[in-house]
């Protein structure tokens, strides 16, 4: 769910007023629709990278000492060292039917970083520590992933350095009590084959008490020249486990604006920028990579149909100066149909953290915009009752003209997506 609107100035009033936001409006309205499908082309010019990996962590780095000698030490965070594997997300057509299909493959990767608690409201920093906090199960904390390096197993040992933050989600579960958790990070350098593109990732997955986890994966870099994607077949997973080796469902759909329902500004009384009415959509995708002995990794990402859309409120100023903002949305619903387009049933998730990358890019007036968020599945309906879990975001927009590329994950802890689907889509 992201911001399609035009960057405009709040109104001013006054002898020194020069511009009203009506006219501003209607000036940025004009020069959006120029030359529009060319930064669409360049925005969807993508490499995606999904990986999924499980995790006991070592917790001795990170625990907090205590006053008195009687009581155990306190933990802080975590530190991951583990070997993610590829991850392949897709919607296929089985018996005239659509449903989630998930594989996992071979290992292609190694990851560490330092999982450390943070306080409400802290500015995180990749070359400075927080104050110290406890890990807390049971409330909803936030958290910054330090150090955090991943590799490739090519040749070039190809990957990123990355830093970011994230935020946990105590829920309810069969064995008492998980954590839903969410993550954005940049990429400061990349490496290998991937040096100089720009590129950010989003973490999601679960923690199940004590020390439990898995997460999944999507690293998306700017890649306008194309030299990670191809349109050639993907080479198959070579030993794959099927859906049924995992405890939840991945489904993956790309957003693009909707033609019969623009997005609109929300303003405050005076006239101050706020956000956007936002209406998106979403298509399904078939995403997957592989690497190249030739010529290094390749990604692919394939279009399928038309299954639904998004609408939410997206607080956003595109407006403002600094490089890195937080963004969020709220009534955010996902709404989908079957192949005659009758609505089956809903999901509500809003972006409760995430963050915007002012990015510049070759071919466009004005720098785009990389965002990348999440938050928690709130309820959902018709086919999609019961469902839980989490939605994520990785997405490059445009203010200057209006268009996006916007890749969506939902993930569900209870597999209702992959139950629902088949009746969904038949």
């Amino acid at each position: 769910m992201v911001d399609t609107t035009q960057a405009k100035p709040e109104a001013e009033s006054g002898p020194g007023g020069v511009l009203s936001l009506p006219v501003v409006s209607r000036v940025f309205d004009f020069l959006s629709q120029l030359e529009i499908d060319d930064v669409t082309f360049l925005l969807q010019k993508g490499a995606y990278f999904s990986l999924i990996f499980r995790t006991n962590p070592t917790l001795g780095l990170d625990r907090m000492p205590t006053q008195a000698p009687y009581m155990p030490p306190t933990l802080r965070g975590f530190q991951v060292d583990e070997v993610p594997r590829r991850f392949k997300m897709a919607v296929e057509r089985r018996q005239q039917t659509l449903m989630g299909v998930n594989r996992i493959g071979e290992q292609m990767a190694r990851i560490r970083f330092q999982w450390l608690v943070i306080p409400e409201g802290h500015q995180g920093h990749p070359d400075r520590r927080p104050p110290l906090l406890p890990f807390l199960p049971d409330i909803s904390q936030r958290f910054e992933l330090f150090d955090a390096e991943l590799r490739f197993n090519d040749r070039e040992a190809s990957g990123a350095r990355l830093y970011g933050t994230g935020r946990t989600y105590p829920v309810p579960s069969a064995s008492g009590r998980e954590l839903e958790v969410g993550a954005v990070c940049e990429v400061l350098e990349g490496l290998g084959c991937l040096r100089g593109l720009r590129g950010t990732m989003v973490l999601t997955g679960r923690i199940r008490p004590p020390h439990e986890m898995v997460f999944n994966i999507i690293l998306r870099f700017v890649d306008p020249d194309e030299m990670l994607r191809t349109h050639s077949a993907i080479p198959p997973i070579a030993s794959e486990e099927e859906e049924d080796h995992l405890e939840e469902t991945f489904l993956v759909f790309i957003g693009e604006p909707d033609p019969e329902r623009p997005t609109t500004l929300r303003t405050s009384p005076s006239g101050r920028l706020l956000g956007s009415n936002v209406y998106e959509r979403i298509r399904l995708v078939d995403l997957d990579f592989s690497p190249d002995e030739k010529q290094g990794f390749k990604t692919r990402m394939i279009k399928g149909p038309i299954v639904g859309s998004v609408r939410a409120q997206l607080t956003f100023n595109p407006m403002r100066l600094a490089r890195l903002t937080p963004i969020q949305t709220s009534d955010g619903v996902f709404e989908f149909e079957d192949l005659e387009g009758r609505s089956i049933g809903t999901l509500e998730a809003n972006m409760t953290e995430g963050r915007s990358i002012r990015t510049s890019l070759r071919g466009t007036y004005i720098p785009v915009f990389r965002f990348g968020g999440f938050g928690p599945i709130l309820r959902g309906t018709g086919e999609f009752s019961g469902a839980r879990g989490m939605m994520s975001m990785n997405s490059i927009i445009s203010v200057f003209p209006r268009t996006l590329s916007n890749l969506y994950i939902l993930r569900d802890a209870g597999r209702t997506f992959r139950l629902q689907a088949l009746s969904a889509w038949a």
